[in-house]
């Protein structure tokens, strides 16, 4: 049988037009259907043909976050140099400087009889450094004990006072003193050094003396000692200081023949400070002779080859 009779003979048995546009209408539908499944198999088929597609996508977010990885490395090596770099331009060579005092004194019958009177540096610091505030507090602290330490000792010096004291004319007997005075002697190539002048007296016809001296490193907030200042070990720093005071025009030729062994072998108790072109050392009365004896000072030129560790610009 020809497909044209087949197709009349099929359309025939179905009851003429009506059953052609039921075919036609069935047709298109499943031409739309066909074509929907072929569009999403089309997308299949493009993924299926292209399979480097995800694998590329991949190696382009791996890249980004190498990438990524790589530049917060860069940024950070750049930010390290930025600190460096402040940090260098920050550092001190000097400071501003001013002097503070804890006073106080007290009067009996208008007449002082106490007076208690402590200075301290206080270095300023507008941007909060944390070397700067170490060396403000340690001064800070020391002032505020010896401060009340010894206005405790005034206020019962007072009380002690009685009317019968007071009218027998002794009052010169109990007075009391206390001064520390502070004395700025170097404040350059970044280090801060103070005198700090102790007098205290029991009496207004006894008075006793001594001082201690600092050197303070400006960039660490550290006090330097004499193995910072010297090259070499501790012995050799001691020859070359205990040589210094024998070679002194401040102490007596009997002095130091009386003392020789001691100005030699005691730097432990030794005071040093730095002020111009020199470093001062010095033993404070009873330290190394009995107290009548005085101070015994000596000084070595800071330009002095091949001894200091420390690099300082000596004024002219």
């Amino acid at each position: 049988m020809l497909f044209q009779d087949y197709y009349n003979l099929e359309i025939g048995s179905n009851g003429g037009r009506f059953s052609m546009k039921r075919l036609i209408i069935c047709m298109i539908t499943c031409m739309m259907l066909t074509g929907c499944s072929t569009t999403v198999d089309q997308e299949v088929i493009e993924n299926v043909d292209n399979p480097q597609t995800d694998l590329e996508n991949t190696n382009e977010s791996e890249d980004e976050s190498t990438m990524t990885a790589e530049d917060e490395k860069a940024a950070s090596d750049e930010n390290l140099t930025d600190t460096k770099s402040s940090k260098e331009i920050s550092k001190l060579e000097s400071v501003d400087v001013t002097i503070e005092t804890l006073e106080s004194q007290y009067e009996n019958q208008n007449e002082i009889v106490s007076h208690v009177k402590i200075q301290y540096p206080v270095i300023k610091n507008d941007t909060d450094n944390e070397s700067i505030k170490e060396i403000n507090n340690f001064f800070q602290e020391s002032a505020q004990a010896l401060y009340e330490e010894n206005n405790t000792y005034a206020l019962d010096n007072v009380e002690a006072m009685t009317e019968e004291t007071l009218i027998n004319n002794t009052v010169r007997e109990y007075y009391s003193e206390y001064f520390v005075m502070i004395d700025i002697k170097y404040n350059e190539n970044g280090l801060f050094s103070v005198l700090q002048n102790f007098s205290e007296s029991y009496s207004a016809e006894n008075k006793n003396t001594f001082s201690t001296g600092y050197v303070f490193d400006l960039n660490s907030g550290e006090r330097l000692n004499i193995s910072d200042i010297f090259i070499g070990t501790q012995e050799e720093a001691a020859q070359i200081i205990g040589q210094a005071f024998l070679n002194s025009d401040n102490i007596t030729e009997n002095l130091k023949n009386q003392y020789k062994e001691e100005l030699m072998a005691n730097t432990q108790y030794v005071e040093f400070y730095l002020e111009e072109n020199n470093i001062y050392f010095f033993y404070n009365p009873n330290m190394i002779a009995p107290y009548y004896e005085g101070t015994f000072s000596t000084s070595i030129p800071l330009n002095s080859e091949s001894i200091f560790k420390l690099e300082l610009n000596q004024k002219d």
